[in-house]
């Protein structure tokens, strides 16, 4: 997604230059189009920063590339920093603007690890440890940026919330990457075909659409995945369809050929917040959706009736019986069909472009 957003913004007349950590050897790459400087990534540096020696555990690596952009970077330049959920890229863009005064745009992929919202600390499981407060440090570099951007509505609502002086907080929902053009058309079977692709593991709890439709005639649930991470979805191995993860390109290929439906799904911390990309795959590929999710990403599908969102096993059962129903399909595939290009990437990132000239 970052990189077509790159492409996508070089194909609108900017002139990009992606800076990133070089985790493989103590290079640095400086090109037209990449500043690539070396991060050593270990354990010890997450455990400082969760301690609070570090702000970051890319902290050294902000270190250094701060002192290797700080007389080459001008006050005319943008700094449009993308974090999935870490700081180090906001804080080298916050180091920067103070330094030289240029333009600083944090682009948040998601919430930042740790932080509050709505009082409550976010925390995913897999970094179930304590850690320090973060609040003065979000705090200082979301009031030093020219503009905020979430990807999430509800993120948006809650920073504003949180930070009400706050008004240079805007909502972008990044889209799918390029139109799926449909060349083919779906195999022919009895069996009503739901697709989940992705991540196996609780954050998405992907096996409650396992659950869901194991004792249902007729409808087939596929994964496509990492799925021997996940125990239980092995355990329903016989009853569910299980496939290795594919490349992108062969994922919306294999969808195109063989999906009724794409499912979604998000469940920890983070779900209200988050509008996960395959959301957009969807869209793409003019399927229907079943969700099992909370937030935005449950918004736009229930808002736009592009498929149903159920609340628990038995009612995403009883989704999926609704989805099924040929009348039902036939008008939620006629709404994705009308509204896709809405959601295309190209489309979103004009809502962003006055804020960068």
């Amino acid at each position: 997604m970052r990189e077509a957003a790159v492409l996508n913004l070089k194909q609108k007349g900017f002139k990009i230059k992606v800076i990133a950590p070089n985790y493989y050897n103590s290079n640095v790459i400086d090109n037209e189009n990449y500043l690539i400087t070396p991060f050593k990534e270990n354990k010890i540096s997450l455990v400082l920063q969760h301690i609070g020696t570090y702000n970051d555990y890319l902290d050294k690596w902000v270190e250094l590339t701060f002192n290797y952009l700080k007389d080459k970077i001008t006050r005319d330049d943008i700094l449009f920093c993308t974090s999935g959920d870490e700081y180090g890229t906001i804080i080298l863009g916050y180091k920067l603007k103070i330094e030289i005064g240029c333009k600083f745009i944090i682009n948040h992929r998601d919430p930042l690890y740790k932080s509050k919202i709505y009082n409550q600390k976010l925390s995913i499981k897999k970094y179930n440890i304590p850690h320090v407060s973060r609040e003065k440090l979000e705090k200082k570099l979301l009031k030093s940026a020219d503009l905020i951007i979430t990807s999430s509505s509800k993120y948006k609502t809650a920073l504003e919330f949180k930070y009400p002086k706050l008004n240079n907080i805007i909502n972008n929902n990044f889209g799918f990457i390029k139109e799926f053009k449909r060349t083919s058309q779906k195999i022919k079977k009895k069996e009503f075909e739901i697709i989940y692709g992705g991540n196996m593991g609780s954050s998405q709890s992907p096996e409650i659409l396992a659950y869901a439709v194991k004792d249902l005639p007729n409808v087939k649930a596929t994964f496509i995945g990492d799925y021997k991470k996940n125990k239980k979805l092995c355990s329903l191995k016989g009853r569910i369809n299980l496939l290795d993860k594919m490349t992108h390109d062969k994922y919306l290929e294999y969808l195109n050929k063989n999906a009724d439906s794409g499912f979604l799904s998000l469940t920890n911390d983070l779900s209200e917040y988050c509008v996960p990309s395959k959301l957009y795959d969807y869209i793409n590929l003019e399927l229907p959706i079943l969700g099992y999710i909370k937030g935005q990403a449950k918004e736009i599908i229930i808002d736009n009736k592009f498929g149903y969102v159920g609340n628990n096993v038995e009612d995403l059962k009883n989704k999926i019986i609704k989805l099924s129903n040929p009348e039902n399909y036939k008008i939620i595939s006629s709404n994705i069909k009308k509204n896709k290009l809405i959601w295309s990437m190209d489309k979103k990132l004009d809502e962003i472009i006055k804020y960068l000239v």
